[in-house]
């Protein structure tokens, strides 16, 4: 099976899943320093949340700094993508560094008062309340989170279902390799114009 993941990962470097089922290979059969090479270089290519876990484990990263060192190392190469900025601010949370926590935030979010992705909204929402013991503005981004768009997963072009961990069939429509790494449908409310006055349910993609 380890053999089979190698290839997997030769024959496409940034295809998220295969490189994280040979990373996880090599992990198990304790070869960490070719297993962190492997996410690293899938990093640089295409960064993906994923990834962090996984680098942590084979970095053995013992404790919430180590973690944040770890991440620190994972991201060099592409430092400035968004997935490396969410990675480094989830991090400085885990070990309660608030002022890096927000620098990284910041570079995220210009206005520094609304973002449109929930994930970040809820890091926002974290260090209010953990720094600052600031419910309200805590409360706040939790609000946007839930009007912003929806945290990234595995999306069936086919049938629209979204889930979490990648596999090669769809769980709800059952066809072959149609799950993509993309952010679900989102829904808005519209007010309608007309006698009645009605709300109507708009889908677009994001």
């Amino acid at each position: 099976a380890a053999k089979k993941f190698k290839d997997a990962y030769s024959q496409n470097p940034t295809f998220i899943p295969s490189a994280l089922a040979h990373a996880n290979a090599l992990i198990k059969r304790e070869k960490c320093v070719k297993a962190t090479e492997v996410i690293k270089n899938a990093w640089r290519i295409k960064p993906h949340p994923g990834l962090v876990e996984p680098f942590c484990l084979g970095s053995e990263a013992k404790d919430e700094l180590a973690v944040l060192k770890a991440t620190h190392r994972l991201v060099f190469a592409n430092r400035d993508h968004p997935e490396s900025l969410i990675a480094l601010a989830r991090a400085a949370l885990g070990a309660r560094l608030w002022g890096e926590a927000r620098t990284h935030l910041k570079a995220l979010t210009p206005e520094h008062d609304t973002h449109e992705e929930a994930r970040v909204c809820r890091l926002w929402a974290k260090l209010e309340e953990s720094e600052n013991q600031d419910i309200a503005a805590s409360q706040n981004w939790l609000t946007q989170a839930s009007l912003a768009s929806g945290d990234p997963a595995w999306i069936c072009g086919t049938c629209g279902n979204a889930v979490i961990e990648w596999s090669v069939l769809c769980g709800n429509c059952g066809r072959f390799a149609t799950l993509n790494w993309d952010r679900p449908r989102h829904v808005s409310r519209q007010t309608l114009s007309g006698a009645e006055n009605n709300m109507a349910l708009a889908i677009t993609n994001d």
